[in-house]
């Protein structure tokens, strides 16, 4: 029974560190930074974490202007803009891009915005970074709407949200089937049933 009760505990263990795992995963590596969009001489700094390395975009989200939403989402040109986006990691990391574009990617009716995606920015591991985005243009289309711009992981969110969801249940499985274990341990090795048995 000490060698169920050890097993047990090692699942209890592994349940508990994959679970936590996940829910930090979940929080910080999916849209680990939200600003709003820099005017022109403008630059932002913002210190983040990241789980896991992986590509991103920077998503600009903007209000849907009065006339824009009866056009075809397929006929929406590109933002013009010029970002220096500059981001900082350990170990030295350096690197450095500028968005002269934003393309048109989606539209959200429910919260009433129009998204547009910057090309792809890697992160080569997971560790703590900070981006810098420095604007040296005006961007006429916010001109009076504002905008707000995130860091956005580029993977497809239904096979990640789909494995998430995988591992949670089988993180939970693990913690359930530690406990019986260890209840079932504890009952078969109490005074009581040492004593059935040996009568």
């Amino acid at each position: 029974m000490n060698y169920l009760k050890w097993v047990s505990f090692v699942l209890l263990i592994c349940g508990i560190l994959l679970l936590n795992h996940l829910l930090l995963q979940n929080e910080t590596s999916w849209i680990p930074v939200s600003l709003p969009f820099p005017g022109k001489g403008l630059t932002l700094s913002y210190p983040f974490y990241l789980n896991e390395s992986g590509k991103f975009v920077l998503e600009l989200n903007t209000p849907i202007v009065i006339g824009k939403d009866k056009i075809s989402m397929s006929d929406l040109p590109p933002i013009s803009c010029d970002l220096v986006v500059k981001v900082l990691g350990e170990n030295s990391f350096s690197s450095e891009d500028t968005i002269k574009k934003f393309t048109y990617s989606g539209r959200m009716d429910a919260a009433g915005l129009d998204c547009y995606n910057s090309p792809p920015i890697s992160f080569p591991k997971r560790g703590n970074y900070t981006i810098i985005i420095a604007s040296n243009s005006t961007v006429e289309e916010f001109a009076n709407t504002g905008a707000m711009i995130a860091l956005s992981r580029s993977e497809n969110p239904v096979n990640r949200i789909l494995s998430y969801k995988i591992f949670k249940l089988l993180s939970y499985i693990l913690i359930v089937i530690s406990l019986f274990g260890l209840i079932y341990s504890t009952l078969c090795t109490s005074p009581a049933s040492l004593k059935n048995r040996a009568t």
